[in-house]
């Protein structure tokens, strides 16, 4: 089970209702981005980030964040967006929220891991 306090590190703050209600709201009007526009929808990787223990794993996320924004993986962006992949991205950060919120680790690895398994295959064509 995923507790709702921080563990060891002081450096991580608890994952609560009202940071996963600020997910949902994200997510809410992340439906409405134009096709051209930034996913509203990878907001939900920076709010749960810093609830994520331990340190080093917000700072590797924080190298992830500037390759994200980078004209490489701009470019690998932009070739495979579609309004129905949107979706499809909305869709998995949805289930990993819902797993969040009851707590629920199983689900809530499967769910990341099947969302960048087909974040992969949309971005480079392989998934594993």
């Amino acid at each position: 089970m995923i507790g709702t306090t921080a563990a060891a590190s002081s450096d991580v703050e608890p994952i609560t209702n009202a940071r996963l209600d600020c997910v949902a709201n994200s997510l809410l009007t992340a439906g409405t981005a134009s096709a051209g526009s930034p996913l509203v929808s990878a907001d939900v990787q920076v709010i749960l980030w810093p609830s994520t223990p331990p340190a080093l794993l917000i700072a590797l996320y924080a190298a992830i964040e500037t390759a994200r924004h980078g004209q490489v993986w701009g470019d690998l962006k932009r070739r495979s967006a579609s309004r129905e992949r949107r979706l499809e991205y909305q869709e998995d950060h949805r289930a990993l929220v819902a797993a969040l919120r009851a707590r629920n680790a199983p689900e809530a690895v499967e769910a990341m891991r099947a969302h960048l398994a087909r974040v992969a295959d949309h971005l480079l064509g392989q998934s594993q």
